[in-house]
């Protein structure tokens, strides 16, 4: 399946040939990304994710850390940034009136980032026995739910939210399912504060939008959902329409889905291919049992935030599709071992284990 993405992206590409730069980075990397899912899910590329999820909590602490004086201070650079930009929707050049992006170029990659590193953090503190651990990584997790909070951008929350539900209803045992539900409730008394606090002197922290939803007269809703309204016309064109570029800018634009994003570029077979491959995803990731290892946890738990922000963005088309299939890989490597470990456990063999096999799995403890 990644590998027939990554074939529809260069055939599409050369379908709707474009000589932009930034079409072909974009289709480039688009290829490279599925591509590299192929090698991972196939065991041609070691499965790095049990690496990179050690860390993810401190760089996400950093860069929640930089958000948070982003947000309080708006150092100059940044401040030029915004208005050279004239990006509207994330806030006025002030601070206090500005959507966080810290260290990237956009609200929503920044929180992408953040919210991942978050899971990670929230899942070592669960899984973690030494106290001072449990409290650095509870930090880590603290830090980026206030960075999330002002970046505004709210499908991030609603996915960090999913998480937590999942952790209590299948990852977890005993009073620990507790943990998740309290976490949602601190989340949303922190959110509530933020608005008190910054909501009459910005709109972007208004109650409205963030405690609230009106689908009346909220911009950014009643866009998507126009924008989930061209799926039939979209549907029509088998081929795609390739890369779209901002005349303005120049830039590639880059659909508010992940989804309808891939239909536009790469038609409906592309479109049918991500939807496959993300209910794979999930139905892998809720496999997921308490015994395993925390890296397996944690990129369940990813896996499941990635597949709720694919409604609002498209995470593959930048370079966090890369950190998306390194966790989209793990999960299905452990899939397919849980399912060769039962089917050799049906066979008789007594040398094979009944659990999942994994690089890590030696890191698991007993929760």
């Amino acid at each position: 399946m990644p590998i027939s993405l990554s074939g529809l992206v260069v055939f599409s590409f050369v379908v709707n040939p474009t000589t932009s730069i930034a079409a072909i980075y974009g289709s480039l990397l688009m290829a490279v990304t599925w591509f590299l899912l192929y090698l991972i899910a196939d065991r041609l590329m070691p499965d790095y994710w049990s690496s990179v999820c050690r860390f993810l909590p401190f760089l996400g602490l950093a860069a929640s850390l930089y958000g948070i004086y982003q947000f309080v201070a708006l150092p100059e650079w940044d401040r030029r940034w915004m208005v050279a930009s004239r990006l509207t929707s994330i806030g006025a050049p002030f601070p206090e009136q500005v959507r966080v992006f810290g260290p990237t170029e956009s609200p929503g990659v920044f929180a992408l980032l953040v919210g991942i590193s978050s899971i990670v953090s929230i899942i070592l503190a669960l899984r973690e026995r030494v106290i001072i651990n449990q409290i650095g990584y509870s930090l880590c997790a603290l830090f980026g739910l206030i960075a999330l909070i002002l970046s505004g951008v709210r499908v991030a929350l609603l996915s960090i939210s999913v998480v937590l539900v999942v952790l209590a209803v299948r990852w977890l045992r005993g009073w620990a399912r507790l943990l998740p539900l309290v976490g949602i409730a601190f989340g949303y008394y922190c959110l509530t504060v933020v608005v008190s606090r910054f909501g009459g002197q910005s709109s972007i922290f208004s109650a409205d939008r963030l405690t609230g939803v009106d689908a009346s007269r909220d911009d950014s809703l009643l866009a998507r959902f126009e924008l989930y309204r061209r799926v039939p016309s979209l549907l029509t064109r088998p081929l795609g329409s390739g890369v779209a570029i901002n005349p303005r800018t120049g830039a590639e634009q880059v659909l508010d889905s992940t989804y309808v994003d891939i239909l536009y570029r790469q038609g409906p077979i592309a479109f049918v291919l991500v939807t496959l491959l993300s209910l794979l995803v999930l139905k892998a990731s809720l496999r997921i049992v308490p015994s395993d290892s925390p890296s397996i946890m944690a990129a369940g738990g990813c896996s499941v935030f990635l597949i709720v922000f694919m409604f609002a963005g498209n995470v593959f088309a930048s370079g966090t599709g890369l950190i998306a299939v390194l966790i989209f890989g793990s999960v299905l490597l452990r899939d397919a071992d849980s399912y060769r470990c039962v089917g050799a456990g049906n066979l008789g063999s007594s040398s094979v284990s009944a659990r999942p096999i994994h690089p890590d799995r030696h890191a698991a403890g007993k929760s």
